[in-house]
């Protein structure tokens, strides 16, 4: 593992710990990159190039943490997923934010 990947790592991990507790996202956290990696994690809950409606996005989330509607916009709006008249579809990962990794 390079010593970018194991800080990365290291990073993801202290934000995992300051923002969940017993499973649950309990903040969203203001900074950006900090968010990102809250973000990731939300998007692995779907497989990748799989098409999902809205209200499957809804109940992935939820669990997880109460305000999926801010999630799930922010999901499209990063990049993370893809939005149209179908409902959503998890982007590959080079498709989205590849300078994080």
């Amino acid at each position: 593992m390079s010593e970018q990947a194991v800080y990365q790592k290291a990073e993801r991990d202290k934000v995992a710990r300051a923002f969940y507790a017993d499973g649950q996202l309990v903040a969203l956290p203001a900074r950006m990159r900090k968010r990102l990696y809250i973000l990731n994690d939300f998007a692995r809950l779907f497989a990748v190039g799989s098409d999902y409606p809205e209200k499957a996005v809804n109940e992935a989330i939820a669990p997880v943490y109460e305000d999926y509607c801010t999630i799930r916009r922010e999901l499209v709006d990063f990049g993370f997923m893809a939005r149209d008249a179908q409902g959503y579809r998890r982007l590959q990962p080079d498709d989205w934010l590849p300078e994080l990794w």
